[in-house]
Formats: structure tokens, sequence, C-alpha cells
């Protein structure tokens, strides 16, 4: 059966481009409407057919199907979608007139859902060009898993006169010979972040990021779930986090904000997959940094490294960001760069900003997308030669097609736990892991345990670092240590699995003369570990919170 609809995504996304023409919405037929026409288009044919759930993917191109193999990026399912028809006309008799596209989704189940939309076309469609194109927005309750696509081509009943010259065409111009699927994956995609509002109140500054307010919250969560290929985003509100031992005003305050966030997360054990964001609000003071240039030298935001796609990096899906600058709401954007690293993505470099460890593999000049990108909240087109790459620090900013592949291996893998035994989360194996939040040039260090052990060492983890434990009989036990830099600063992640021989139960009652001695041993130095300064998050009787 087909399907009418209410609301047409081409006429929002008109509005943001400022189309010429968008009066073919899909909606219901008003009574009294002229009636379509089943004229077939003449001296037109349909080159290519790309979806845009957030960046544009050829399905189609030539009338050839393109597989997975051939795409650049996956389609989520469930998803509002933006499709593009590339229209090539016969230049020796083409006269500019209106045009109607019927694009049609057929579901496993043979349900039909029918778009259409009327556009004057008055040459080939160029890539450049938007008002060259049909442009359909298909709801995300059509983009199912299975689901077949087809788009056709007919003259309007307007103006018949224009094309009664032209050779007639036995049957409508059609992407496809015949129905293709769109490709859409059958995967559960979702983000899970807790947002930690900063209770703030240092020298003469208070406050506090309103995350009960709607209007403060969906900024941040339409700009995740826009940017990343999901199915939905689960964004859940902490309590607030009072600080008023730090100025965050400073880089020092700033830095000694991200273990706090971190020993949060690994005090409430969470599930693996959950990321937590500390948000604060320092006044829109600028926190000066020589070592990024966004914003004309404010650092926004740090994450404790790029996480590995294993459980046992819990300790890096945790970072911290601004919520604004000087008036500017930055928030949403560094979020959204934040969370990247969290997901593992490195900084891309661009012309503007200098970025630390850049990615050496980003496909694209100046760190620009590549490729269309499409908002499917705002219904905002991003152009790829104004946009970049959201992980870089120039902007506008907005998803590649590399970092949305990228982020779509992750999200799967993330996601894919949630479906596993509740067990598996809390014992992959029981034995404990060091963390640590180390600056060393200074030494300050703040230390924890967790559950679990090291498991894919992170990219940018540092080699000839060990971890030297000594007990009261004085032989040292070593072991491997992984030293990951924090995305910005000079400070970094350290981990180490604890030795089976021995454990931390119970140790902040031993007696002073049975205190296991620790050392961490690198190539920047030597540093000392106090044993009772350790906080225990990985024991099985009640922990001690921060």
């Amino acid at each position: 059966m087909n399907k009418t609809l209410a609301l047409s995504l081409w006429t929002l996304v008109c509005v943001a481009v400022a189309c010429e023409d968008s009066s073919g919405g899909g909606g219901e037929e008003d009574e009294g409407a002229v009636e379509r026409s089943n004229v077939p288009a003449r001296g037109v044919l349909i080159s290519s057919l790309e979806a845009n759930p957030g960046v544009a993917i050829p399905i189609v191109r030539d009338g050839v199907w393109l597989d997975g193999t051939t795409r650049n990026a996956p389609i989520p399912r469930y998803r509002n979608t933006a499709f593009r028809v590339y229209l090539d006309v016969d230049e020796r008799n083409w006269v500019e007139r209106e045009l109607e596209g019927r694009l049609t989704v057929t579901q496993a189940d043979g349900t039909e859902t029918e778009y259409s939309e009327v556009a004057t076309i008055r040459t080939d469609s160029a890539l450049s060009s938007l008002q060259s194109n049909l442009l359909f927005g298909v709801l995300a309750e059509d983009m199912q898993p299975g689901a077949m696509v087809q788009v056709e081509l007919f003259e309007t009943t307007e103006s018949p006169e224009l094309y009664a010259d032209l050779p007639e065409a036995s049957s409508p111009p059609r992407a496809l010979p015949e129905p293709a699927l769109i490709g859409i994956q059958n995967q559960n995609l979702t983000l899970r972040v807790v947002m930690v509002p900063v209770e703030y109140e240092f020298g003469g500054c208070q406050s506090t990021p309103d995350l009960s307010d709607e209007a403060t919250l969906q900024p941040y969560e339409d700009a995740l779930f826009q940017n990343n290929p999901v199915e939905s985003v689960e964004i859940s509100v902490h309590e607030p986090l009072r600080i008023d031992d730090l100025d965050l005003s400073t880089l020092d305050g700033f830095y000694s904000l991200l273990p706090r966030i971190q020993r949060l997360r690994a005090a409430e054990t969470p599930e693996d997959n959950v990321y937590y964001y500390g948000l604060f609000d320092n006044c829109g003071a600028c926190i000066s940094s020589a070592e990024d240039s966004v914003f004309g030298g404010c650092t926004l935001g740090v994450a404790p490294g790029r996480a590995a796609a294993d459980r046992g990096s819990r300790s890096f899906r945790a970072s911290i960001g601004a919520h604004e600058l000087s008036g500017q709401a930055t928030g949403p954007d560094t979020f959204v760069h934040e969370i990247g690293h969290n997901q593992g993505r490195g900084h891309v470099a661009c012309p503007r900003a200098s970025a630390s460890s850049p990615d050496p593999f980003y496909p694209y000049e100046e760190g620009k997308i590549g490729v269309w990108g499409f908002g499917v909240r705002d219904f905002e087109i991003r152009n790829p030669s104004s946009y970049s790459d959201y992980m870089s620090y120039c902007g506008p900013a907005w998803v590649s097609d590399y970092q949305w592949t990228a982020t779509f291996l992750r999200i799967q893998e993330l996601s894919a736990w949630e479906s596993e035994a509740t067990e598996a989360r809390v014992v992959p194996n029981r034995s404990s892991v060091l963390v640590g939040a180390l600056n060393p040039g200074t030494g300050e260090a703040s230390w924890w345990t967790e559950f679990g052990s090291p498991e894919d060492a992170p990219a940018d983890a540092l080699q000839a670092w060990s971890l030297e434990f000594g007990g009261p009989d004085g032989s040292p036990i070593y072991a491997a240590a992984e030293a990951v830099p924090w995305t910005d600063g000079a400070w970094m992640t350290v981990r180490a699995p604890l030795p089976s021989t021995f454990s931390l139960q119970g140790m902040e009652s031993r007696p002073s003369d049975e205190v296991l001695r620790m050392e961490l041993h690198g190539p920047m130095g030597n540093y000392t570990i106090d044993p009772k300064a350790i906080t225990r998050f990985d024991a099985s009787h009640e922990l001690r919170t921060p």
C-alpha cells in the first residue's frame, strides 16, 4: 500500500538553502488539487542516486547499484535520510520546465511509501548545485533494514505544451531497472553518555550548566546525534559535581578536573560502553594555551587519550569541556570533538589551527569534510568546500565520511555489548588494574584501581614504561605499564595490571611496615606512588569515594 506524508523534509531543507522551488512536497493532497500527471518524463535520465543520513553516500551510479564494498560509508537504520537525485538532460532538445520525481521505498513485507517532489530542471545536475537536483526527505520510520528504493520521473500537468514536441518515452526514467536495496545496516547503534554538570564556585565565578532545561541539553544531544552514525543517543544527567578548589580559568585547574571525572566514572562502575562528560562553565573565561589556537588560543576540552575498542579502556571513556566561551555557544561542538577522542579518533590537521598528533591517514586536504553533509535534526546542508571535520580545530565543523565510517565501527562494537550477559560486563576477568592521571613534568598525579586489565593498547600508547611493586620482603615485582598522552597538554593516563601474587584488599588498614612500595619508571623519569593514596574502586566491599 502507499502512504502519504504530512511533512516534506525537502521543504525544510529548501528553507535552509533558499531553493527556488519546493512546491511538490509530499503531503496529503488537498481537495481540488490538480491531478498528477502519469506522463513519463521526456529527454532526461537519472544518472546517480545518493543517500545522506549525515554524509553523502552514493547507492546508484550510472544505472549501476553500488554494494557495500564500493560505498564510502554505512547507512544506519531508523534515521531521517535525504536522498539526492542527479539528472542528465538531452541538451539537443531540452526545454526548462518542472518535473516530478517519485521515490518509492518498499519494505521487506511489501509495504510501500511514496515520496513526491517537484522541481524546475534547467540543465544537468551538478555536484556543487543543490538546485539542479531532486531532493527527497525519507523519514526514519521508512529506513528499515531490507528496504528497497526506486526513483521515477514524470512530467507535470503544468504547461504540457513545453514538452509536447519532445520524443515520447515508453516508460518513466528510473534510477535502476528494478528496485534495489538501500543497504541499511541492521545493528543496534547507540551512544550512551552521562553528562556531569560542574557546580563551580571559585574566584567570584558561580555557575552550573542547567541540564534540566531542554533548551540547554538538546543542542548537545542534537550535535552528537547528527555527527554520528547512530540510531539513538541516550544522555542521562548526573547530579552536579561541586568544584570549589580548582581555578577552571587556568590550565592547571582545567587539567586537574579531568581525573575527577575519570574517578567518578570508576566509582560508579557504569557499563563499559558508557561515556562520562564533565560540562563546566567558568563564566566564559578563556583558558589560555600556547598549544591550541582554536577560538584565539583558548582551550575548551580534553580527553585522557584515545580509547581502544575494548572493555579495558573504561578509563578513556571520560572527558571534559566548556559550556561556552565569551558568550559563544561552543559547548556542543566541543562535546562532539571530545566524545570523538573517547571513540578513538585523533585530531585532523587544518590550515588555521594546530593540533597535537593529527591523523596521518585523513584523506581530505586542509581538513575539509570531503562530501556533502546533511543535518537530520536541523535540516541544514553542509557544503564540503566550506566545512571542516569536527576533529579539527577549524570551523564550521561537521563530520566527514572518513570519520563517519570509523565511528560506525566503534559504535557497532560497543553497542554489541548491550546484548551480552550482564556478567560479561563485570567479570571479563576479576583482576585489578592500577590507573593514574600523571603530569610527568611536575609529578602531580591521581591514582585509583578498577576491575579488569589493559587489553588492546590505545594507538597513542608510549613504550618503555613499567611499574615496580615491592613487598615487606623487599623483592620487587615488575609489570609493563601503559602511558597514553592526553589529547592536549602535558598530562598522560597510566595503566598497569596489579600482580596476581598480592592484593590491595584492606590496604588502608595495614601496619606501616607492611605498606607496599610502588614506583613508576619511564623515559621521562621515575615517580614514587604512595599506596595509601590509591583510591580503591575494584573492591567487592563498600567503595571509597573520590
